[in-house]
Formats: structure tokens, sequence, C-alpha cells
């Protein structure tokens, strides 16, 4: 997953893909932004096309590889019916004039491929020299990642989900080349261990990042094996912060493009990257997740096309480091999301089966929904269409979010974070809260809960007090964390009563005017009742709230007060709950 052309692609025109594309036109000098539009592309890699002198771009949502023009045409390149439905890291190796592309079958509900492959094309044309699936190997848990050759032909591929290399030969034969599991933790959940690679032809070794956590690695060739693998240390506490693409430059430097696809790096070495130094940052939060970088003629772009507006179907390229001697371009700003005018009953985000959203709030003055990602964290901006834009993108925070929540009176957007190590135990590897300007975004503060040490900790929705105090329902200990608007953190409330903390307690919570919470209980089908006291805003007594009717919500997840005073409550099963209360929540 090559995260690193910086040069901005934008399409005006939307695609259908039984549309014939026109031919692609060689692209003169460097522009410094380029859009190209097509339904559910979601392009992940890039590289440049030295004859056509065209981008090559791989899609996520529909597979192949593409040539798309400075002006934003798109015209299919590689389309290998044999090959799975996604196409990830793309390489262009000029010396044997072959196309290098890495496939997946995503599944995303377990971040899994149903079947995995790599295929090499003819540079001239884009046909088929070979495909070779990789499914049913010694390594049965694949996903591909990122492609490289070395200068004998062979190809090297990273296996996010093992964290190991593969060898291909330019035949297509494939073995194992490098396992570099004992060098990084164990990989759960969403997380994504080894990612881009590069070669140093100087050296005859390769260069490969992973992830999660952020390291690089140097690992010389031997005898066409792998030599002894070294971590490629730094001298500073700068962390890369989700490494994704990499790509050496010219100068000998290296880009990576991390931080959550926020950060551009552009690393440095004095000792044949046995160290490293970060030279400069490019902060790109403000655009759409940086996917891949590729280098033109000594420039280096950068595509922004991940999986962050998958129904937008808007994706751009830019140019982040120009040639030496040229002068960088101004970057684009980020275009606002379109404002809901009328609410429509049922809006779908038909394009992101990967985003997993589970929180969602209401933005009242840019008139979108807000949701979040259990698997690529932070917050995004829905329209009435389904588009998605980026609004909060926090490299410092864990790359799971769970509860949302606005706080208009105070001009804040609540933001609750976990990363799930075990979703069989729900056991945890990091929790937090942040707290963002409305407006734009910004960060004003993330405040950790858990640092990973205590797998128990299970951040998962947030409210806010007429006092501007954040209230953090943690599901494992069934606690209530108190979050000052500077924040800091402390325990508020013990709800033990609420039974078994595993697999799940307290989950929705929300403020009622008068003075006091309610929460609810994902395991069972409790509501409590937790006063705050007015003079030390410690919390009160808490009482269970009684059921006066013999039906029961099960399950109870996200709750929200409506300005009748009635409060719906999301339950299991797909159901929703309407209850009422005549006694000031005692019962309902």
């Amino acid at each position: 997953m090559q995260r690193l052309d910086l040069l901005l692609l934008s399409v005006g025109v939307l695609l259908a893909a039984s549309v014939s594309l026109s031919s692609a036109a060689p692209i003169s000098g460097y522009p410094a932004l380029i859009t190209f539009q097509s339904q559910s592309m979601l392009p992940e890699s890039f590289n440049w096309h030295p004859g056509q002198r065209n981008f090559l771009v791989g899609s996520v949502g529909q597979g192949g590889v593409r040539l798309v023009d400075g002006s934003g045409t798109l015209q299919s390149f590689v389309n290998d019916t044999d090959a799975p439905s996604s196409s990830f890291g793309i390489h262009v190796d000029t010396a044997t004039n072959r196309i290098w592309v890495v496939y997946n079958e995503p599944n995303w509900m377990d971040f899994t491929a149903r079947r995995s492959g790599v295929g090499a094309y003819h540079l001239g044309n884009g046909s088929k020299i070979f495909y070779t699936e990789f499914q049913n190997s010694a390594s049965p848990n694949l996903f591909l990642a990122d492609v490289e050759t070395d200068s004998e032909g062979n190809a090297y591929v990273t296996n996010m989900r093992q964290n190991l290399i593969y060898k291909v030969t330019p035949t297509g034969s494939f073995s194992l080349f490098a396992n570099l599991s004992a060098l990084l933790p164990p990989i759960s959940g969403f997380d994504i261990g080894l990612n881009g690679i590069e070669y140093k032809s100087a050296g005859n070794y390769l260069v490969t990042v992973a992830s999660t956590p952020s390291k690089l690695f140097k690992i010389p060739i031997e005898s066409g094996s792998a030599g002894t693998i070294t971590l490629v240390t730094n001298g500073t506490s700068q962390n890369l912060l989700g490494g994704d693409g990499i790509e050496f430059r010219a100068d000998g430097s290296l880009v990576v493009v991390g931080g959550g696809g926020n950060t551009v790096f552009l690393l440095n070495t004095t000792d044949d990257w046995a160290t490293y130094s970060v030279v400069s940052t490019t902060d790109v939060s403000g655009i759409a997740g940086a996917a891949a970088a590729t280098t033109v003629d000594g420039a280096i772009y950068v595509l922004f096309g991940h999986t962050n507006e998958p129904a937008s179907s808007v994706y751009q390229m830019q140019l982040t480091f120009p040639a030496p001697g040229n002068a960088i371009p101004p970057q684009m700003p980020p275009v606002p999301p379109t404002p809901i005018t009328n609410i429509p009953a049922m809006i779908n985000i038909t394009s992101a089966p990967f985003l997993l959203p589970e929180g969602v709030a209401w933005h009242p003055t840019r008139r979108n929904f807000l949701v979040g990602s259990l698997s690529s964290g932070g917050v995004r901006y829905v329209d009435a269409v389904g588009n998605l834009k980026w609004f909060i993108n926090d490299p410092t925070a864990p790359t799971s979010t769970f509860g949302i929540h606005v706080d208009e009176s105070k001009g804040r957007v609540w933001v609750v974070y976990t990363s799930v190590r075990e979703y069989a135990s729900f056991t945890t590897s990091a929790s937090g809260i942040g707290a963002y300007d409305l407006s734009s975004g910004a960060k004003i503060f993330y405040t950790a809960l858990s640092d990973g040490t205590d797998p128990y900790v299970f951040a998962n929705d947030v409210i806010t007090d007429s006092n501007g105090n954040g209230y953090v329902t943690d599901s494992l200990k069934n606690i209530i964390y108190k979050i000052t608007p500077s924040g800091v953190a402390s325990v508020f409330a013990n709800v033990s009563m609420a039974g078994p903390s595993q697999p799940l307690g307290l989950d929705g919570i929300e403020f009622h005017a008068a003075g006091s919470f309610l929460l609810t209980t994902h395991l069972g089908t409790g509501m409590y009742k937790i006063p705050i006291d007015r003079q030390t805003g410690a919390a009160g007594s808490i009482t269970r709230v009684s059921n006066r009717t013999a039906a029961v919500f099960y399950g109870g997840d996200g709750i929200e007060f409506r300005d009748d005073g009635t409060l719906a409550i999301v339950g299991a099963s797909d159901v929703m709950y309407l209850v009422k209360s005549t006694d000031d929540w005692q019962t309902y």
C-alpha cells in the first residue's frame, strides 16, 4: 500500500465502468495538481509510466490499472480477469519493461483476503506476462501490500498481516524471502504490519516500513537470500506514525507517507540507513488521506485517494517535493462538504464497506453528519448523498473511533478512541479522548486513558455537561471518566452494579438538563441514572432506572434525548426503542 506520490489528481467528470475512455494525453511539465474522478475507484497506489508520460493508478474498488493524464482523463491499461478484484501496490521496472501489480480480494470485516497474488505486465501495452496466485501457500493468512524489484528483475512483496516478505522470480515463482514477525508485535484487529518497500541498488538492499508500530527496517540481499535484518533507528523521538508508502528520491533521501495519511516525512541518513533523521514533515491532514508516492523526473508526487473519500469518488495527486532547483507550488485547499438542506430519510455510504462507522453526530453549521471509523479512525463529514470528506484526522490518537459528541455551546467536537486488540475478548491496546474545534477540526487536546498496559480499558461513548466537562463510558471496567475542558482526566463514577464487565458493560451516555446522566449497558437491559452535585461536581448516588412495563430493551448502545424529553435507544438486533419518563427518570 504505497502512499508517496505528492501530486494530487482531481477529475471533474464522473466515469462509469462501461464508458469508453479517450486516450490519455502525455503530461508535459509538472502540474501542481491533477484531479480525477471515477465511481468507487478508491485508488491506493500509483506510479509513473515514463513512456506514456502518464500516471498509472490502481483501484481497491475496481481492480486493474488505469492511465491518468494531466487533465484527469482515465484510460484502462491493465485489466487482468484472472486476478483478484482489488489492486494495491504498483511498481514500474524500466530495466525489464514490466509493471508489477499486487492484488487482494479483501474481506474488510476481519481485514483478511480471500485471494491474493502478484501480476507482471508489459510496460508497453499492459499485456500479461504472468499472474501468480499466492493463496494456499505456506502463509495462509495473506494480505499483500506493496511490491519492489531488484537489479536482477526479482520482485519483493510485503504481507501486511503476517510481517513477511515474498520473493517472486522473473518467471513468476514465489518463495518466502524474509520473516520479520519476531521483530514486530503480533498483528490483531485492523492493525497493518509491513507496508511500503523500496530497493537501493547501490548497496543491494531493501528498506521496508511497518505501519503498526511504525518502524523502518533494512534487509541486505546476499546471494539471492535475505541477510541480517536490522532496525533503522531514529536519533530523535519523532515517530513516523503509521508509515505506509515509501519512495527514494534521486538524492538518496526517503519519502514516507505516514500519520494515517496526514503527514509526509522526508528522511535522510549519513550511515547507509543504519540510522535516519527526519529532515522535514509536511502536514496534509486537510486534504483527503495520502495513499502513495512516486517519482517523476526527480519530482515526488503524492496520491490522495486512499479510502477516505469513497462515495464522492474524487481523488487527487499533488506535487509536494519538486526536482532540485524548482519551487514547491502552492497546495490546493480542501473543498468543503456540501450542506444538507433537506435531511433525507436514509443516507447510504455504499462505497465504504471498510469504513465500519460506530459513532455519529450532527454538525450544526456545516449541516453534515459526522461519522467515525473503526477501521481507519478519524471523523468524516457525510452529506445527503453519502459523500465523505475528512474533518478530524489526529495522528496522535488510536486508529479506531467510537463515540462522537458535538458541544455546540463550547464550539467543540469530542471523539472517543479505542484500538481493539482482540474482538473475541474485547481487549484493547489503547484508549483515549480528543477535543477538537467545531469549525476547523483542529485539535484542542488528546488525552490518553490507556497506553495498552491495561488491556481492559475500553472507552466507548462521550457526553458533556453544561460546564464543558466531558464524560466517557468504559465498557469493560464499568466506570465513567470525567475530562475537564483542558483535558485532565479522572474517574467520575464506578457503576459496578451494572454487572459483569465482559464482554461489554456501560455503553451509551446522555446528559439531562436537570443535572444527571443516563447510561445504558450493552450486556443486558440496564439503564442507570447518576446525578451531579452542583456544588462539588461529584457524582451522586447511582440508581437503576426501573421499567414500569413488561417491555424491555436489550443490548443498549447509543442513546439520544429528543426535544420532547423522550429517549431514543439503539438496541441489539437492529431494534430502536423510544422510552419516556414521568418521574425524572426514576422509572421509564
